[in-house]
């Protein structure tokens, strides 16, 4: 059987095309990250009102081939300038997770009947948490983004440096051509 190389320019096509995803998916990642860290940062300087915990349970799910998640679902009303609110974020790194332990705990923190203290976005007061301030997840978004904006670097501007080098190599050992601009 013989093996049939791929052209160099759709190598090089296909190395750039995955490079501007990487990026574009890295700064959107990235871009998302910075929104989220922004909305926690600011929760902590929010309002804050008197609340009941109407529900808390833990939410579970499983997809095919994966483990369980789980997450908690806290349910809690309040009032800003005598408007009720219905709201069931307890921060604003709420996550799906694989400790049940960790979403267990949160639901016994929050008890149906329990009275909270719900921080309100008094530009938006349907927007609320329990626990206001930057959450675990934060960095995680920042992380995955520039591992992403890295590879699509990597991508565009060493993988084709490194397959030149590799077509030159051949072409010395055995005549092969090298591709253009080479």
């Amino acid at each position: 059987m013989q093996h049939k190389s791929v052209p160099p320019a759709v190598l090089f096509l296909v190395t750039r095309l995955f490079a501007v995803l990487s990026i574009l998916a890295g700064l959107g990642l990235a871009g998302f990250g910075l929104r989220e860290a922004r909305i926690a940062a600011e929760s902590g300087r929010w309002p804050a009102t008197p609340g009941v915990v109407r529900d808390s349970l833990v939410e579970s799910q499983t997809e095919k081939g994966a483990a369980e998640a789980h997450r908690t679902v806290v349910l809690y009303t309040y009032f800003v300038d005598g408007a009720g609110y219905l709201a069931d974020r307890v921060s604003q790194s709420d996550a799906w997770s694989a400790d049940r332990a960790a979403a267990e705990a949160i639901v016994e923190k929050y008890p149906p009947g329990a009275q909270v203290s719900v921080h309100y976005n008094p530009e938006n007061p349907g927007e609320a948490f329990l626990e206001p301030g930057p959450g675990r997840t934060d960095p995680v978004f920042f992380a995955a983004g520039g591992a992403l904006v890295a590879s699509g670097v990597f991508d565009w501007a060493v993988l084709p440096l490194l397959l030149g080098r590799r077509r030159r190599g051949k072409a010395e050992a055995g005549g092969v051509e090298s591709g253009p601009g080479e």
